[in-house]
Formats: structure tokens, sequence, C-alpha cells
């Protein structure tokens, strides 16, 4: 049974896909591990703070000040306004590394699409061209199958000349 090659993929091509794929799971993966590190700060700090505030001899005035600035050294009007700011920016950070990730698997999608089209069409020409080969090695097999026809009933026909040829010798040699 012949496979019908328009849709078959290349292991290849598959493979360089996966490649790909895997590259900006990874990449998702690091930034994740960033945010946790992020988040694992924040919540030592906010920890720390709570803590400092059973203390009797602690200055909670400096610990909330110094925690309304964030890791970008940015002031905010409160501790919480910091917080929410740094959540912000990371779930402004985690959806324009989606948005990305996505534009580029975009990307690759299209041109995934186009290489195979391409290939498509380079199958097809292929077969038109089998084809046209095979249509002109049949009007050639005929050709050639009338041309032997002809080359046999000549043969044939001398066969029979030289028998009768034969017979008339051996008449005249019997006359003699």
């Amino acid at each position: 049974m012949l496979y019908d090659e328009e849709h078959l993929t290349r292991i290849a091509d598959l493979k360089v896909s996966l490649l790909l794929i895997k590259t900006k799971i990874n990449n998702l993966a690091e930034l994740e591990a960033d945010l946790q590190t992020e988040l694992q700060t924040l919540s030592g700090r906010y920890d720390a703070n709570v803590k400092a505030s059973t203390d009797s001899d602690a200055d909670y005035a400096a610990e909330v000040v110094d925690a309304r600035v964030d890791s970008w050294a940015n002031e905010h009007s409160s501790l919480g306004a910091n917080i929410r700011e740094g959540f912000k920016r990371l779930a402004d950070s985690i959806d324009e590394s989606q948005g990305t990730f996505q534009e580029q698997l975009n990307s690759l999608s299209e041109t995934r699409l186009g290489n195979l089209i391409d290939e498509i069409d380079a199958h097809e020409r292929r077969k038109r061209e089998i084809l046209q080969e095979a249509v002109e090695r049949q009007e050639s097999d005929s050709s050639l199958q009338g041309q032997i026809q002809s080359l046999s009933e000549a043969s044939l026909q001398t066969i029979v000349m030289i028998s009768e040829i034969k017979e008339s010798l051996r008449e005249i040699k019997k006359e003699m």
C-alpha cells in the first residue's frame, strides 16, 4: 500500500521542534526559580518584621521604613504598596515571558508549516515527474512491443520462405 507522502513529517523536523520547545520550557523554569527566590526574599523580610515587632528593644519604624524600599531602590508610600508593586512586577514579568514564548512558538509553528508546505510542493512535483516518466515508459514499451512484433513476423516469414526454398531445391534435386 502506498503512503500519502503529503501527510508525512520528517523525524528530524520533529526533533528540532521538540528541542526548541524544551529550551523554552527550561527558560520558563529558570524564570520560575527566580520568581520563587524573590518571593522567599519578600517572605523572609515579612517574617523578620513580624519577629521584630515582638521585640521590645527593636526600632519598628526603621524596619518599616526599610521594608518600604524595594530591590530596585524605589521607595514606596507603605510596606503594602511595596509588596503589591513587587507582585505586580512579578506578574508583569511572567505575562511578558509568556507573551514572548507564545510569539516564538507561533513563529516556529508558522516556519514549520511553511517548510511542510514546501515539502509537500516538492513531493507533488516529484510525483508528477514520476507519473510523466511512467507514461513515457509505457509509450516506449508500446513502441518496442510493436517493433518486436514486426521483427517476429518478419522472422517467421523469412523462415517460411527458407523452408519453401529448401523444398523447391529438393524437388529440383530429385528431378536431376
